[in-house]
């Protein structure tokens, strides 16, 4: 596994110049980015996943190197960024990932039952996008050094997780109550 994140890396510095993977300062500190990103993901089972808003491949490249049963998808809007991850998933002979090049708020989405982000950007985007994303009952986890703003009566937090390397940040986790995934149970009128 670690040939490959060292491949992953690679492949990162290589295109973000050109693409904006990641910001300079996250490219000069990737090798902690990765260290911390192992740490928070280790104990998630999930057979399957999807990263919205992948970028670089930070979650959901890591995620299919550590669970490489579990089917990843990676929502990415950029096509760019989405033919990187392509890209990265072919090279690292990736076949539990499928990159998906979506506009997260348009057209027809199928349901996950599990969803992760990390720097989803525009941020006032974020709820939406799960709620859109998110089935009955799922869970979201989203990696950042401050809770995300997503506390309401349809996705509920449920926890967080601390880096073991970096205490500033956490992995928080939240569940859908909704029973039709996203849209609130309303009683019907008499």
């Amino acid at each position: 596994m670690e040939d490959r994140i060292e491949e992953w890396i690679s492949e990162v510095k290589a295109f973000n110049k050109s693409l904006g993977l990641l910001s300079r300062r996250a490219e000069d500190d990737i090798e902690e980015l990765v260290r911390e990103t192992i740490s928070l993901l280790k104990g998630i089972q999930e057979s399957e996943i999807a990263d919205l808003g992948a970028g670089s491949g930070l979650m959901g490249i890591i995620f299919s190197l550590l669970y490489p049963a579990s089917r990843v998808y990676l929502i990415e809007r950029a096509y760019k960024k989405a033919m990187f991850l392509e890209h990265v998933a072919d090279k690292l002979s990736l076949h539990n990932v499928i990159v998906v090049g979506d506009e997260p708020l348009k057209g027809r989405t199928r349901r996950f039952d599990a969803l992760m982000s990390r720097a989803f950007s525009p941020m006032a985007e974020l709820e939406q996008a799960v709620l859109k994303y998110l089935d009955h009952k799922g869970r979201f986890y989203y990696a950042s050094t401050a809770r995300p703003r997503l506390d309401n009566t349809i996705l509920s937090p449920t926890g967080s997780k601390q880096a073991d390397c970096n205490p500033r940040i956490h992995l928080y986790t939240y569940v859908m109550n909704s029973p039709k995934g996203g849209q609130p149970q309303t009683s019907p009128s008499k």
